[in-house]
């Protein structure tokens, strides 16, 4: 596919963003440096491993069709680099794409599902995550695993609306806009059911107005069935007190769960775990960083548990599907060999050749953008 010059110009402006977070990591590191020396090094490493981030651009250079076609590019891979956190989402959309069939192919309903619970204090961010992904898994284990007596550590949940077959997770955190010492965190997953009535989904419970679209929220059957199941999983509760819970959706965590839209839906849960403009100084990036450190973000459960490999390295597969450099060019010749270490080098020097990439990865970053 055709890259255009508004594409490395958005590679640029998230350049920009990666060199501020490099001098954060920096700062870090010597605030840390007295106590933690290696852990200072890491950190200046890492910071130049980000700065150094789409440093190195190899090309074939066709000048009788005046075409470019990617060959290689060098990337930091970091978690605080906007421009690899893009390429990582794009990845995993890319690998997702097979388990999807299969799951699909093998009747299992795709849904979205939401799970959210109050903000909560930037210092209890690492412990709030804990137990969201603790949470998670116990609500797994609810809705996948067969019903047994005889081992609770194994047991699901009897009474449920439906199965879940498989799912893939992924951890989103916001700043507070309101006050930046606050963060909402909370879970998107995309989860395969079986079992289902069309009619534990349609939206007729009334809920709450929502400020933030103008309008009032409802809710389904399901949605209810979730929100209790998620307060007991999150707060460390036992099954046996479901029946106890009220129905009422304020007294519960808010959650939803519809069927996935495309491409919207898979965009929506494979998206950034926080947004650049999340970070609004340095202590909200402290926050962050410790807050995630060794955290997994994304996570596959279940038929899906291969998705914890979403993100390894492409081999035989790299490329879209029948695009062949020969579509782009006009003339028969053989390319040179170009290089540039400057992301607008090619828009500079080349403004009048066709660049393109037949990565599928870039496919999906061009979507994203």
């Amino acid at each position: 596919m055709k890259l255009k010059n508004d594409y490395f110009i958005k590679l640029k402006v998230k350049k920009d963003i990666a060199n501020l977070n490099a001098c954060y990591l920096e700062k870090l590191g010597n605030e840390i440096k007295k106590n933690d020396y290696y852990g200072y090094l890491s950190l200046i490493k890492r910071a130049e491993r980000i700065r150094n981030c789409l440093s190195y651009w190899e090309w074939d250079r066709y000048n009788k069709n005046k075409v470019l076609d990617l060959v290689r590019v060098s990337r930091c891979k970091d978690l605080f680099c906007p421009n690899c956190r893009m390429f990582s989402v794009s990845r995993a959309l890319v690998n997702f794409q097979p388990f999807f069939k299969k799951q699909v192919i093998l009747g299992r309903r795709p849904f979205l599902l939401t799970l959210t619970i109050p903000n909560e204090k930037a210092e209890e961010l690492r412990n709030t995550i804990d137990r969201l992904n603790k949470g998670f898994y116990t609500l797994w284990r609810w809705l996948y695993y067969p019903v047994s007596k005889k081992d609770s550590s194994i047991m699901g949940f009897k009474n449920r609306l439906f199965d879940v077959r498989g799912a893939v997770k992924v951890l989103e955190l916001t700043v507070q806009k309101s006050d930046y010492n606050y963060f909402h965190v909370h879970i998107h997953a995309i989860v395969f059911l079986n079992n289902l009535f069309e009619g534990d989904f349609i939206k007729d419970i009334p809920g709450g107005y929502q400020k933030r679209t103008g309008r009032f929220i409802y809710y389904s059957k399901a949605d209810i069935f979730i929100q209790k199941l998620w307060r007991l999983a999150f707060d460390n509760e036992n099954i046996k007190e479901f029946n106890n819970l009220s129905d009422d959706w304020q007294s519960n965590y808010i959650c939803d769960i519809r069927e996935l839209e495309i491409p919207d839906g898979l965009y929506e849960v494979f998206k950034y775990c926080f947004k650049d403009s999340d970070i609004k100084d340095y202590d909200v990036f402290k926050n962050i960083f410790y807050g995630l450190r060794g955290k997994r973000i994304r996570q596959g459960y279940g038929e899906l548990l291969g998705l914890n490999k979403l993100e390894s390295n492409f081999k035989k597969d790299d490329y879209v599907d029948n695009d062949r450099v020969e579509d782009y060019l006009k003339f028969s010749e053989d390319p040179e060999r170009y290089y540039s270490n400057i992301i607008l080098g090619v828009v500079n020097d080349f403004k009048e050749y066709t660049k393109v990439s037949r990565f599928k990865k870039d496919s999906e970053v061009m979507k994203i953008n």
